[in-house]
């Protein structure tokens, strides 16, 4: 016996008893109120891969290929959704191409991270193995693991199968801010001087992400403050290592902000070429 192919409660089933094998001997009979209603079969993870087009934080325009493999087909009627992480913004999606004919499909956003892929499939679906891209997705801001993406399909009925644990993406390439720029207020070689830090960010910023900038080693920090000059209301600054200064964005930044960090002893000879780095990171100290 075959168990229905979505999840629906069934007609009833008729049950009946005999005391002899005569249609005529009926002892007792049930014929309402006998019903079953199936589970959803789980897709296993091995039979999942999503694959981005690029891993750089926050990069737009990014195409998602979802390779599944099903563990039962996608009745007529049915259709496919696909629930995003909070972190991956989805809001100029659309369905580029998919192993199945599109023609006829739509895409919905019935809320602002799931999406429904719809009015596909006027018959059963020929094969368990499927592959969608979705274009205009926004990748995560940082380097942190993502939360499960959830993925269902449905007969016109129910639910056939999912998946909706384990199945994450993790970007690995960091954005480069646009500009960036760490300029000393007194230029005399080994005095201890101002410097006016100018960073143009690539990644939206919340109320405490922070900053680290890193310094030439025959450099060094003395009496260390920051105080903003614009784009942000407050910061904070302390030294992590002898050459490694940490930026608090105490408030919630403009995405270009300018502040002055003393004090800072300068190179101990004259030079054209004194190389500066700087990296953000989440409030929870992700690579951003």
């Amino acid at each position: 016996m075959t168990n229905p192919n979505q999840v629906a409660t069934t007609n009833s089933i008729a049950l009946a008893t005999y005391y002899d094998s005569g249609l005529d001997s009926l002892v007792d009979q049930l014929t309402s109120g006998l019903t079953m209603t199936p589970t959803a079969n789980v897709i296993p993870l091995s039979n999942v891969y999503i694959l981005p087009s690029t891993l750089v934080t926050y990069a737009s325009n990014v195409n998602y290929i979802f390779s599944i493999t099903l563990v039962n087909k996608i009745p007529a009627g049915g259709l496919i959704s696909i629930q995003f992480p909070s972190a991956i913004s989805i809001s100029g999606i659309s369905l580029s191409s998919a192993t199945f004919s599109t023609v006829t499909c739509s895409l919905g956003v019935p809320s602002s991270n799931v999406i429904n892929i719809t009015n596909c499939f006027s018959t059963d679906m020929a094969t368990l193995g499927i592959s969608i891209t979705l274009a205009g997705i926004v990748n995560p801001p940082s380097e942190l693991t993502t939360s499960s993406f959830s993925i269902y399909t449905y007969g016109a009925l129910g639910m056939v199968n999912y998946i909706n644990s384990s199945l994450t993406v993790q970007m690995n390439i960091l954005a480069t801010s646009t500009f960036f720029s760490f300029t000393p207020q007194v230029q005399t070689v080994y005095s201890l001087s101002a410097y006016t830090l100018n960073i143009t960010f690539a990644i939206p910023h919340s109320s405490g992400d922070y900053l680290t900038l890193n310094i030439p080693s025959s450099m060094s920090f003395s009496a260390l403050s920051c105080s903003p000059i614009s784009g942000i209301a407050s910061v904070s600054c302390s030294a992590l290592t002898s050459t490694t200064l940490k930026i608090v964005l105490v408030a919630v930044p403009s995405s270009n902000i300018q502040i002055t960090i003393n004090s800072i002893r300068n190179y101990e000879i004259p030079s054209s070429n004194i190389s500066f780095q700087a990296q953000t990171y989440s409030f929870g100290g992700y690579a951003m």
